[in-house]
């Protein structure tokens, strides 16, 4: 076996191998470099590195949103163009296939080619497809615009310009041909520039290809051949009287050839000419048309507008400052460097900008423009005034350090407020793929039209309906495609239509109401449509449906998610008035009579986002499909306040209904809690009128508990919610709870401030709310009194808590009792008050809690009415399986409770102390019978009633007949048979007699006399 060596010693080690102190210490042994002293030379490569960054981060945000969901109809209008040319010869001839009224009428269809792209795109990838083509698009876009500079110059201005491009046209990127039109201003101006910077002037013959392209993608191809001309022009003006550098110029010659042929290039377009005449067509018939169309515009469409007209800055927004601080940029720039501005840059800067101002919708590509000119520019002056010596002195190390570092975080600061929805808003533009869900319920209602109406001859009430009817493969009257509608006199059918939706929308009429009537038969037989279908997307919206509710003019055929429709049944052919008779809409029966999925699985009470997550976005507010038919059933149940209380009940409880599939479809929505609480407070008033002659109180019943926990629960998701405290003040002041009225009253008034231009009207309503404040504030001060003294003079906190409550103060009544949690826990009886306030509260997750620590102690309990409290906190979670148990368990409970008293008190028992006391037989059994029979059956019918509601809830048809008629078997002549008679009407179409048995007149047999 080898021995180990041993190490040698130093000593015999030779001096020159053993390694010296320096060396040891020497940072070059741990593997690392020197530090290298800050150069100029380090700090220029780092600034060429940071301009490379900023200029790529742009060119990321413009994808990133770019890339963006689906929320306008015109991409899938241009995706059946295409799938209508791809099946019809691909070649467009003039024939317009869309459209019920233009059968005489050349379709100029300028952006074929780009309609036979998109559907394409859309047949290999759908609505993704569409969004990721988007993005793309955006993102070539502005990777040439912020190329387009002078070499070998920081380009940190550049990149900055081009954000600011960014933001002002980042609307614009929709697949739509406005974005081809931008990608082409980007495409033009890089060859212009590039021609410039390298003096390569061959690559200007790419602008024919590119320019011929664009002619058939897009009707603003013109706008290339305009930017072309004028750079052209300016290159033949003389070039003496600026001092431009030999190498960043295009002389005339090496332009004239190719850009003329570009130019002629556009006309090999099947409409030929009209590429160059789509200029006048744009401003002098298309955008004053869409201003005809919205005289009234939202921001959306204030891009039809140009920029002097008063509602721009009525309504001016981010975009609209970008890009005038932009024009103003590229302005100051050309003026700094006027000793070396061209003919050419100074012809683009003002004609690009001419189409900025002249409308609102080409502001971005003046932006893009702008981009161009004041990063050329803004180069040149700095070159010519500091030129490009980099120095280590302290303020260039923080200018070019610390000031891009701050430009980039400005960059992601931006693209953060964009989308997570700090800037448009939570239902703003947001990054993501595929269609919005407002885009996706709007088509959702028009692809069902085919199974719900006669034909396709349709009357819809917005020119943006006619783009939702083209996407969903129907036909429409108008739509956004308005060259094709636009006219003079009587040519003018989009003046035809204006008129025409007036007389079914009288919120947008002036005119006669007497003459409307006439208008409305003329323009259903002018073109012979059949039906109408009317937008149900705002609340002005629903002003149309009395109008044809209450004449017998058309019928009611359906509520889809964005619109009613209405079938014409004046002077109808015989065809379309039996297919409208045969559907006509009919609440009561597809609410009570119609097998329906029913609501089962309970839901888990929502939750407000973390912060963290409202940091990276706020909650978008856009409404399932369920929520909007909620909402539709319940404004229609109001409208119709003169119909049948059948017609009523039934639009209110499919209200209901709908309200609660929206919660199990996005239980963060506060929007179909707020629809929920007032359709069941809308359902309390009609039930309060059918028991009016009764006498039962009907105010504090189930309906008044199941409206509170919805709206308290809108308002905890929204807290800015209005709607819900209006509803609720009513609701608490009917019911005399003083202090909860008042509490939500404050939280009206607060989150309703009164308009400048308020009407009379609102004007007396806002008084009237402030009178009522100023009287519930003098009651509760009043009452707050007397619960003090009271609690001076009584030690017991839960008769002090029930003073205050019934007394109006249920929420100081709920913090009196709070005050002694042994108490809580001690006393059964105060955890049932505190279980029933906390209900009356719509307290939530609280509520949660004190419910089920009472059915944990159910069994100290002398009673059944513990269980209300438990019912009512299961409804407002959607448990509708447990609030039926507990009340069915109520009626057996009692039926038990009936035998075990008769048993107990017969002849053959024992007095029994549990019953009466030390009653002997027989005044003991003839008192329990008197219980069993009159007094006990009574309390057992509500809660089979309420067992009964619930399974009407929630779509159970045969469990609420079955519970309604044990009810009337129950007790024939309960005060409560006026309801019951209602809806076991609704259920079963069987109308019993409104008076009891026990109150029915014998008649014999021979009463009266047979006819002879």
């Amino acid at each position: 076996m080898d021995q180990p060596v041993p190490a040698p010693s130093p000593e015999d080690v030779p001096p020159e191998v053993l390694p010296s102190e320096a060396s040891l210490t020497s940072p070059t042994d741990t593997g690392l470099p020197e530090e290298e002293p800050l150069s100029p030379e380090i700090l220029e490569d780092e600034a060429i590195r940071g301009d490379f960054v900023l200029r790529w981060v742009v060119v990321a945000l413009a994808a990133l949103l770019g890339c963006s969901q689906l929320n306008d109809a015109m991409p899938l209008v241009h995706v059946r163009t295409g799938e209508w040319l791809a099946a019809n010869g691909f070649i467009p001839t003039g024939f317009d296939p869309f459209s019920l009224i233009t059968a005489d009428r050349t379709w100029v269809n300028l952006s074929w080619l780009f309609d036979l792209f998109a559907a394409g795109v859309n047949g290999l990838g759908g609505g993704i497809g569409l969004s990721l083509s988007a993005g793309i698009l955006a993102a070539i876009t502005f990777g040439l615009i912020v190329h387009a500079h002078r070499p070998e110059i920081r380009t940190w201005w550049t990149a900055v310009c081009g954000a600011l491009a960014l933001l002002a046209s980042y609307e614009r990127f929709d697949f739509a041909p406005a974005a081809i039109a931008l990608l082409g201003v980007a495409v033009v101006l890089s060859l212009l520039i590039r021609s410039e910077n390298t003096g390569r002037f061959g690559m200007l013959w790419c602008l024919v290809p590119v320019l011929w392209l664009w002619a058939q993608m897009s009707s603003q191809a013109w706008m290339g051949g305009a930017v072309v001309i004028l750079y052209l022009l300016g290159t033949l003006l003389r070039p003496r009287s600026f001092d431009v550098q030999p190498q960043e110029s295009i002389p005339a010659r090496a332009l004239l050839a190719p850009g003329l042929i570009a130019v002629l290039a556009m006309l090999l377009h099947p409409f030929t000419w009209r590429t160059w005449a789509a200029a006048w067509t744009q401003y002098a018939v298309e955008y004053p048309a869409f201003r005809q169309l919205y005289p009234r515009p939202v921001v959306i469409d204030l891009v039809w507008y140009p920029l002097w007209s008063p509602l721009v800055w009525d309504q001016w927004n981010h975009r609209l400052v970008a890009g005038l601080v932009l024009m103003a940029a590229a302005g100051v720039c050309l003026i700094l460097n006027r000793r070396r501005v061209s003919w050419s840059h100074a012809l683009l800067y003002f004609g690009g900008n001419a189409l900025g101002i002249a409308s609102l919708h080409d502001l971005p590509v003046a932006s893009l423009i702008n981009v161009v000119l004041a990063s050329v520019h803004a180069q040149e002056w700095y070159r010519a005034h500091y030129g490009q010596i980099y120095t280590v002195a302290a303020a260039e190390i923080l200018f070019s350090r610390g000031g891009r570092a701050l430009t980039l975080f400005a960059f992601f600061g931006l693209a953060w407020a964009i989308i997570s929805g700090r800037i448009d808003g939570p239902d703003g533009r947001r990054t993501g793929v595929g269609l919005a869900r407002g885009l996706d319920l709007e088509l959702q209602t028009y692809r069902q039209l085919p199974a719900l109406t006669a034909d396709d001859r349709v009357f819809h009430a917005t020119v943006r309906q006619g783009d939702f009817l083209i996407a969903a493969g129907r036909k429409s009257v108008v739509d956004r495609r308005v060259t094709l509608f636009a006219g003079s006199n009587d040519d003018d059918l989009l003046e035809w239509f204006q008129t025409a939706r007036r007389a079914f929308l009288p919120a947008l009429s002036n005119e006669d109401a007497l003459a409307q009537p006439k208008l409305r038969q003329e323009t259903m037989e002018k073109y012979e449509l059949s039906h109408i279908v009317l937008r149900l997307v705002q609340q002005r919206d629903y002003s149309g449906l009395p109008v044809l509710l209450s004449t017998n003019e058309a019928s009611l055929s359906a509520l889809l998610p964005t619109a009613a429709l209405f079938h014409w049944i004046k002077k109808a052919n015989p065809a379309t008035l039996k297919f409208a008779t045969e559907h006509a809409f009919n609440p009561p029966r597809a609410a009570f009579r119609l097998e329906t999925p029913s609501l089962e699985e309970a839901v888990q009470r929502p939750t407000l986002p973390a912060w963290t997550q409202q940091l990276m976005s706020l909650p978008r507010e856009q409404r399932t499909a369920s929520t909007a038919l909620a909402e539709h059933h319940l404004r229609l149940g109001r409208i119709a306040n003169n119909a049948p209380l059948p017609f009523q009940a039934g639009c209110f409880h499919l209200a209901i209904r709908f309200a609660r599939s929206g919660i199990r479809e996005d239980s963060l929505q506060a929007e179909p809690y707020a629809i929920l609480g007032e359709a069941y407070a809308a359902l309390s008033q009609m039930e309060s009128m059918v028991l009016a002659q009764s006498g039962v109180p009907w105010s504090r019943s189930l309906r008044y508990y199941e409206a509170v926990a919805a709206l308290q629960q809108a308002v905890r998701l929204k807290p800015d919610f209005a709607e819900p405290y209006g509803i609720l003040v009513d609701l608490y002041q009917s019911n005399g709870q003083v202090e909860a009225a008042l509490k939500a009253l404050k939280q009206a008034l607060k989150l309703t401030p009164l308009p400048e231009d308020a009407s009379d009207f609102a004007i007396r309503n806002r008084e009237a709310m402030f009178d009522l404040e100023l009287r519930l504030e003098e009651t509760l001060e009043k009452i707050n009194k007397a619960i003090d003294r009271r609690r001076e003079q009584d030690p017991n906190r839960l008769s002090v808590a029930a003073y205050a409550q019934q007394n109006g103060c249920v929420q100081r009544a709920v913090e009196i009792l709070q005050e002694d949690a042994v108490e809580i826990e001690r006393n059964p009886i105060a955890r049932q008050l505190l279980t029933q306030w906390l209900a009356e509260l719509g307290a939530g997750d609280e509520l949660d809690d004190s419910s089920s620590r009472l059915q944990a102690i159910s069994g100290q309990l002398p009673s059944w009415n513990w269980r209300n409290p438990v019912s009512y906190c299961a409804l407002s979670r959607g448990d509708y399986a447990e609030a039926i148990q507990l009340w069915q368990n109520v009626a057996r409970d009692m039926d038990r409770i009936v035998l075990e008293s008769l048993l107990d008190t017969s002849a053959m028992t024992r007095p029994s102390s549990l019953f009466l006391g030390d009653f002997q037989y027989p005044v003991a059994h003839l008192i329990a019978s008197q219980q069993a029979f009159q007094i006990i059956p009574y309390e057992g019918v509500e809660s089979l009633l309420e067992a009964g509601l619930c399974e009407m809830e929630r779509g159970n048809t045969p469990g609420a007949e079955s519970a309604i008629r044990a009810a009337l078997q129950r007790v024939p002549d309960s005060p409560l048979r006026p309801l019951l008679r209602l809806y076991l009407f609704c259920l079963s179409d069987e109308l019993i007699d409104p008076e009891p048995p026990s109150d029915w007149i014998p008649q014999p047999a021979d009463l009266f006399a047979p006819e002879p």
